[in-house]
């Protein structure tokens, strides 16, 4: 974006200092309004003129697409639903248990609420009903109830109605790459971000799901309504991202700039990201983040380092899970996913971490490997590279996905298979900057390489 003029020459240090740019301004400003589409430019004028702050949360509308849709009455399809689900719950309590407890938490955090008599009634086409069931996190194995706003019927759904909105967030990379500007560096997470965003009143008819009191299953099925916006929902991640930026708005007003600078740059959604050169600056960062967050109602916990003394000054409620009953004096810390990527913070390295896989001979076995090797920062590229060209040559030659391969192909396919086994012995240091200095780097420098053959071409960056 900075202008550069005819026949210049371009110094390391005008290089850098585009870097820097592109690294600073790759995250959410006031969208220019020329650059965006008639359905985003709708999402903003909806979202500037109907945000509010009510008892210390932002409070939206659900961002229509047409200000009075003529929804079909969908009931009947939301009760079927709801009804499949409780044949799964009598044949597993505690599928039935976990799923009450989810839903009672919802009505006690005031996420939801019962609908009274009067209420129930409503104008035509102006209600939708959402069916729901019950998700199993594989890892977490903790159940999530998940509201279904994509369900069609009568040729429509809730998200046909919703306007998706701007990319309100910064960008993954960008997050990652100033994780690994500071020697202590620190990972917080927003607790159920898009359920600390009010809807308005007049939007909740769209949000009623089915459910029975207390989850007792042979009582009759009663109506309730979402108050908050939801997981699911094509419009929720740029609501939750507009209210953050507000959040942002009031932190700088309310704590300081360098918080709401950090709130601006340094999410990638609900998850922060951040590095700095002193112990001082992470305690007090992370005790100003935590203001600066419930600005807006926005509560940030989970909180985990590479530092341990900034860990212990973590109160324990607000650490990572790995880390509330681990003896810091003695215990090894765990490692973190970064935005997914592996993240050993006891010895502050970047790591792989593959899970067995059995895949078939196939063209479409060899797609799914290569697709589960998660490398946003290209680490691994000149390695993935070999996967790919085998995949490439498949193609060309017009190999059916499911067709085993043969024997040629096998054959290259299991010599590149096997040194997957080598990716957990790569690390890749977090910090840019060399543990070992202490004093402020006065210089730096930026070495870019670049290379191509017919059958790959890639770049590679040192600083």
């Amino acid at each position: 974006q900075q202008k550069i003029k005819p026949n210049e020459v371009i110094t390391t240090n005008k290089l850098l200092n585009l870097l820097d740019a592109d690294l600073m301004n790759d995250t959410y400003q006031e969208p220019d309004i020329m650059g965006m589409s008639i359905e985003d430019k709708r999402f903003m004028e909806i979202a500037n003129a109907k945000c509010s702050l009510i008892d210390g949360h932002f409070e939206l509308p659900l961002p229509l697409k047409t200000k009075n849709p003529q929804m079909p009455f969908n009931r009947s399809q939301a009760e079927r639903r709801t009804l499949g689900q409780k044949k799964k719950m009598r044949s597993n309590p505690g599928y039935h248990q976990e799923y009450t407890a989810f839903i009672n938490n919802l009505l006690a955090q005031g996420h939801a609420r019962e609908l009274n008599n009067e209420e129930i009634p409503a104008e035509q086409g102006q209600v939708w009903y959402l069916p729901h069931h019950g998700v199993l996190h594989p890892t977490k194995r903790k159940l999530r109830v998940v509201f279904d706003c994509s369900a069609q019927y009568g040729g429509t759904s809730l998200n046909n109605e919703l306007l998706q909105g701007p990319h309100l967030t910064s960008t993954l990379l960008g997050v990652l790459l100033r994780f690994r500007k500071g020697r202590i560096a620190f990972m917080g997470d927003i607790e159920s971000m898009f359920h600390q965003v009010r809807v308005a009143k007049e939007c909740q008819n769209f949000l009623r799901f089915l459910w029975w009191p207390d989850g007792n299953l042979e009582d009759e099925l009663h109506e309730y309504a979402m108050c908050v916006h939801l997981f699911g929902a094509t419009s929720s991640p740029s609501i939750a991202g507009f209210a953050l930026r507000k959040a942002a708005d009031l932190a700088e007003e309310q704590v300081n700039k360098k918080i709401a600078e950090v709130i601006r740059h340094n999410f990638y959604v609900d998850d922060c990201l951040k590095s700095v050169d002193s112990i001082d600056e992470a305690k007090t960062l992370v005790s100003d983040l935590k203001d600066g967050c419930m600005c807006g109602g926005f509560r940030i916990h989970k909180f985990s380092s590479n530092s341990k003394d900034l860990i212990k000054s973590i109160p324990m409620e607000d650490r990572a899970k790995d880390l509330q009953g681990r003896s810091l004096s003695i215990d090894d810390l765990p490692s973190e996913r970064a935005l997914g990527v592996i993240w050993d913070a006891t010895r502050d390295v970047f790591t792989f971490e593959l899970k067995p896989m059995t895949k078939q001979s196939t063209r479409r076995g060899l797609l799914s490997m290569i697709s589960s090797v998660y490398d946003p920062f290209g680490f691994i590229a000149p390695f993935m590279l070999y996967g790919k060209k085998i995949l490439q040559d498949l193609c060309h030659e017009n190999v059916s996905k499911d067709e085993n391969l043969t024997e040629h192909y096998a054959r290259r396919w299991d010599d590149w298979k096997q040194q997957l086994d080598y990716l957990p012995h790569i690390q890749v240091r977090r910090s840019l900057k060399p543990a070992s200095a202490e004093a402020e780097i006065t210089s730096k420098e930026l070495h870019v390489f670049c290379d191509a053959s017919n059958i790959g071409y890639g770049a590679v960056a040192f600083l």
